[in-house]
């Protein structure tokens, strides 16, 4: 039986989350505490969202953990009020509340979260199942199985919830699905994280490269899946010399081990010329090996140019009918990430195309 969770703090940055809960293993989102409560205010338009309908909204989380026996954090945006989190946490675990957490904190507060109960506090973050002593081995192995790489132009694409879409969808199908995601909770949601050694820098480059093919080649002989999901994490490129998103150093590592089948890229809300289209191609071509097959845009606008306090970037949710609109003004097929009916045809054209090159 999954365990019921009230989810905590309920935000536009992590609503996939609540929107895609059926498919969450050992949890069952009964309760959110809603924006009122939330820490991150920066966009309410969520919250008459259909898709969490069925939901009991609370305003007050001491409330709302009242007649629940376990609580589910939720990934923080930069917006968030971290020790604001830190202490309904800290209040959850005095009232013998279980705590789920797909956040990530310092060494420092886990310590001060165990110190309540060692079996009250659970981190969902990057839970590796494999032995990853075992990827050494100086070799490329061949992925047989068509993997299906998405990415992201920006770290804000919806890149999780387009995810969780694309899997669910080849599941009702009746494929088998091996999934590696770009989000360090992906665990929760029954497949893999990007493993920790990504981002170890005691690890050099080429030695990521090698055992990320490993990893990805461990998991095609363990799973025998029909088809692979891999979702790119942080941003393709940077935005400028301020806006640098990791340089997109992570998914060239990434495009070096393993070899992609079909591509997907997200775009954020904007108006995009073809100069603009044909210089992307060019940049995952010839840098990620990436030619793209398919590219959709979210309705999450990025003002790069209005800058709050804390040095973060401005996030504002557009809607799919401004998504629309934009994309008729583009001259290259770009799908609306919002509509079902473009997300069931990016499937249809997925399908068409490996099936075809893979007779």
């Amino acid at each position: 039986m999954n365990q019921k969770v009230v989810a905590y703090p309920l935000s536009a940055h992590n609503l996939v989350v609540i929107q895609n809960r059926k498919q969450l293993k050992q949890l069952e989102i009964v309760g959110a505490v809603s924006v009122e409560m939330s820490t991150d205010k920066s966009d309410t338009s969520f919250i008459n969202e259909k898709s969490i309908s069925d939901v009991t909204l609370y305003d007050n989380f001491e409330s709302a953990i009242k007649n629940t026996d376990a609580v589910l954090i939720l990934p923080l945006s930069n917006y968030a009020n971290t020790n604001l989190v830190i202490s309904k946490i800290k209040y959850a675990l005095s009232n013998n509340k279980r705590v789920f957490s797909m956040q990530k904190f310092d060494s420092d507060t886990l310590s001060s979260f165990t110190s309540f109960s060692s079996d009250l506090f659970t981190s969902l973050l990057n839970i590796e199942s494999l032995n990853i002593e075992t990827f050494y081995e100086l070799l490329i192995h061949r992925i047989e199985t068509p993997l299906v790489v998405v990415a992201g132009l920006s770290d804000e694409c919806e890149l999780p919830n387009l995810q969780l879409q694309l899997r669910s969808r080849l599941k009702e199908l009746g494929y088998r699905v091996s999934q590696i995601g770009s989000m360090n909770y992906s665990e929760a949601f029954g497949f893999h994280s990007i493993p920790s050694f990504m981002t170890d820098n005691l690890i050099t480059a080429s030695d990521k490269i090698y055992r990320f093919n490993r990893f990805v080649k461990e998991i095609e002989v363990a799973e025998q899946p029909d088809i692979m999901v891999l979702g790119l994490p942080n941003a393709l490129c940077p935005y400028n010399n301020k806006f640098t998103l990791g340089f997109g150093i992570i998914p060239f590592y990434i495009t070096q081990a393993v070899v992609s089948d079909y591509s997907i890229i997200a775009l954020n809300y904007g108006e995009y010329n073809s100069e603009f289209i044909e210089n992307l191609r060019s940049v995952l071509r010839f840098r990620f090996n990436l030619e793209p097959d398919c590219i959709l845009m979210s309705d999450i606008h990025i003002d790069y140019n209005d800058i709050d306090n804390s040095g973060n970037t401005r996030h504002f949710t557009c809607g799919s009918e401004k998504v629309d609109k934009a994309i008729q003004c583009c001259e290259y097929e770009i799908l609306n990430l919002h509509k079902n009916s473009d997300l069931n045809s990016l499937v249809e054209q997925l399908i068409e195309n490996l099936s075809s090159n893979y007779v």
